[in-house]
């Protein structure tokens, strides 16, 4: 009987460090754990709109452990195009690289979008005849849909329904990020897959420098994708219903296809004294935001789309920075702020919004401090990375062939 408890993986995801995505912090600490990592990935690009400078070719190289490979893809900005020819380069230039990779125990897929960027994670599981689990946190084609991208029952979504459902049917083992996607699988995919839940891990902000500090009393922070998904817009908006004597400030961290639309949204409203759009900062610059921050904003789709039922990174990692949360969340996402009992609630509304950021600047500090430390507790006992990543462990390991 073969040892289990050591894995050869291969881990294939189109994002990798230094782009601001948590599956590097998953590899590493499998690396910790003894697991021998390989990670199958892109050109950094994602969040940059760019490739980044060093990596201007296809390399291999060794980060904290890992052996990174990456392939050629196209750089993502915020055309349509551009995002269909990133998504498109890498499903084609990493589906080339498999064939000469090295013997690996399992294939572990981090799916985020596109779905199609799993094809390279099946082809070498076909091929080396080894084990393919796949961890979903992003539903296809459902986000498209939800992010408007494409309309339901279109002759696109169709075409993606059927590469999603083909994907997806050949993974061993399914890892939803929510309890609420197995119900799509089954009843919308038609597919009766092995399928358990493991959250997504959280990142834990490091801080690099001093905290900011605010000369305004009321200071709200969004750090994360400005995308269609998020409805960050009316977060902003939100603030010209304020009077011009009330000290709230928003400051937006990020970047995204709805970063101009933001950018215009300030201008059209005068709200350059009251938003501040930072950019894309590293994670140790948020934590320097984060550390002195009155709220943290956590936003998803709120409608009756699955799609708002993702469980987020964000979310969890918003729990654990211990402050008090202004969210607007669909049930699932609900009903974990409702038990932390640290969050404000609010339909993604700009006049709604404005209300919650009156009512946060009107609260006591001891109340904030309550809530922030109940969220706290909250993400110790549930979310703490090293609970999900011990889950996703044992996940692994009982898909490895002996």
């Amino acid at each position: 009987m073969c040892d289990n408890s050591y894995m050869r993986i291969l881990l294939v995801c189109q994002y990798y460090s230094p782009e601001p995505i948590s599956v590097s912090r998953i590899a590493e600490d499998l690396v910790k754990r003894g697991h021998e990592v390989t990670v199958l990935t892109g050109l950094p690009n994602y969040g940059f709109g760019r490739i980044l400078e060093g990596y201007e070719k296809p390399i291999t190289e060794e980060i904290n452990g890992v052996h990174v490979v990456r392939v050629k893809l196209k750089p993502r900005t915020n055309s349509k195009k551009s995002l269909i020819a990133n998504y498109l380069s890498f499903w084609r230039y990493a589906k080339r690289k498999v064939n000469h990779l090295g013997r690996f125990d399992l294939v572990y897929g981090i799916q985020l979008s596109p779905v199609i960027s799993m094809a390279p994670a099946i082809k070498y599981a076909k091929k080396r005849h080894v084990p393919f689990v796949l961890s979903c946190y992003d539903l296809w084609p459902e986000s498209p849909v939800a992010s408007g991208y494409i309309k339901q029952n279109s002759l696109a979504y169709k075409i993606l329904y059927r590469w999603s459902r083909k994907i997806y049917a050949k993974a061993d083992k399914i890892l939803t990020s929510s309890p609420a996607f197995e119900p799509y699988f089954k009843d919308v995919l038609k597919l009766d897959k092995n399928i358990s839940t493991v959250y997504q891990p959280p990142v834990e902000l490091e801080q690099a420098d001093a905290p900011k500090s605010y000369e305004t009393k009321t200071n709200i922070v969004y750090a994360g994708n400005l995308g269609k998904l998020q409805r960050v817009d009316q977060f902003v908006e939100a603030m010209k219903f304020l009077q011009p004597e009330e000290s709230i400030h928003l400051w937006v961290l990020g970047s995204g296809v709805e970063g101009k639309r933001i950018e215009e949204i300030v201008e059209k409203y005068h709200l350059q004294d009251r938003v501040s759009l930072i950019g894309l900062v590293s994670q140790q610059e948020v934590a320097n935001y984060v550390a002195n921050a009155t709220a943290l904003v956590v936003s998803l789709p709120f409608s009756d789309s699955v799609v708002s039922e993702t469980i987020p990174s964000k979310l969890v990692t918003s729990l654990g920075c211990g402050k008090p949360i202004i969210a607007a969340v669909g049930e699932s996402n609900k009903k974990i702020l409702m038990a932390a009992k640290g969050s404000y609630f609010t339909n993604p509304d700009s006049k709604n919004i404005g209300d919650v950021y009156r009512k946060i600047a009107q609260e006591s500090k001891n109340n904030l401090i309550k809530m922030g430390e109940d969220n706290l507790a909250y993400y110790k006992i549930h979310f703490e990375f090293s609970k999900v990543m011990d889950s996703l462990e044992r996940e692994l390991k009982s898909c490895k062939k002996e």
